[in-house]
């Protein structure tokens, strides 16, 4: 099999802002440099234009001609056994949840609860409702002592009393 390569239209196009005759040899170096490697000389005025598609031209050529064209390789039947067996060395690789051995103070593993959990500063439920704001309910935010509440319409501030922002 021969050498290919894709000569991409914006090539093209570059070429077709050159003169006639720098049109032609840029053509040529492309292609020339694509099936032989041989690249222009420096002191061509086109050498600038070349050096910046040289590694798409590398790209192209390397991509068309690889050896491998894909797919699936061929089962043989000696290669049988060893893919089964590669298939048990997946599985035993495989994750297998295990249940936690760690118990937590008033719970059961099966998630009945003994207890209702005790916390500083809880209200009904056990939530936590120092981070809440005292006229809506809805969250605080930023450093203690000068928290906002940013809810449609509340603007309450900690540390001042009963003022909106």
């Amino acid at each position: 099999m021969g050498r290919a390569f894709t000569f991409a239209d914006d090539y093209w196009d570059a070429a077709q802002c050159l003169p006639d005759g720098q049109r032609q040899d840029f053509v040529w170096a492309i292609v020339a440099y694509a099936f032989t490697g041989r690249e222009p000389s420096g002191d061509s005025p086109i050498f600038p234009m070349f050096l910046l598609i040289r590694g798409r031209v590398d790209s192209s050529v390397k991509q068309r001609n690889r050896e491998n064209m894909g797919g699936r390789p061929r089962k043989d039947a000696g290669e049988a056994g060893e893919h089964e067996k590669e298939k048990e060395k997946e599985k035993e690789k495989e994750y297998v949840p295990v249940k936690p051995t760690v118990k937590t103070p008033g719970f059961h593993l099966e998630g009945r609860q003994d207890s209702p959990p005790t916390f500083p500063d809880c209200g009904e439920g056990g939530e936590d409702q120092s981070n809440r704001c005292p006229r809506c309910g809805d969250y605080l935010s930023g450093p203690h002592g000068s928290r906002r509440c940013f809810a449609a319409g509340c603007g309450y501030v900690e540390g001042e009393e009963d003022q909106a922002v």
